[in-house]
């Protein structure tokens, strides 16, 4: 007997409406194996993006300082601020838009389409950084109910 059988034919409900900015927006609720999927991509940033937000911190940082500077180690793969992997910090970016995208690409999502659709410039281009951190922050609240979210229902 599967569990659609003994839930005698119960239909979960794919879309929640939240409010942002003055408009209400359907947000697509992924089931538990969809959520972890996405997740496990979002973990597991492609390497050219990695790449690209390594070579943007390089640059920050030597445009701005010196290697001999107090706190800057240059090892054979790798730059070191303050002790700080500036790899590390590039993979922790990039897995942060991965997800801040997934997030919002579950906004009016369809089945059958890329959640990663969006990208960032296009995301940013219409959205500051603390609308978009306000937006992630309302989809995770539909998509990741915390206790005090299910304690009203």
């Amino acid at each position: 007997m599967t569990l659609q059988h003994k839930l005698n034919g119960y239909k979960r409900s794919k879309y929640k409406t939240i409010a942002f900015a003055g408009h209400d927006l359907e947000v697509y609720v992924p089931t538990r194996s969809e959520l972890m999927a996405l997740d496990a991509k979002c973990q597991s940033p492609p390497e050219e993006l990695v790449t690209e937000r390594y070579d943007r911190l390089t640059q920050a940082v030597f445009r701005n300082s010196k290697p001999d500077d107090d706190g800057i180690k240059i090892t054979d793969d790798d730059v070191l601020v303050q002790g700080r992997s500036l790899k590390q910090m590039a993979l922790w970016s990039a897995i942060s838009e991965l997800r801040e995208r997934a997030m919002i690409g579950l906004i009016g999502f369809k089945e059958g389409e890329d959640v990663f659709a969006l990208g960032y410039d296009e995301i940013s281009e219409t959205l500051s950084e603390t609308e978009i951190r306000d937006l992630v922050a309302a989809v995770e609240t539909v998509v990741r109910p915390d206790y005090k979210a299910v304690e009203k229902n």
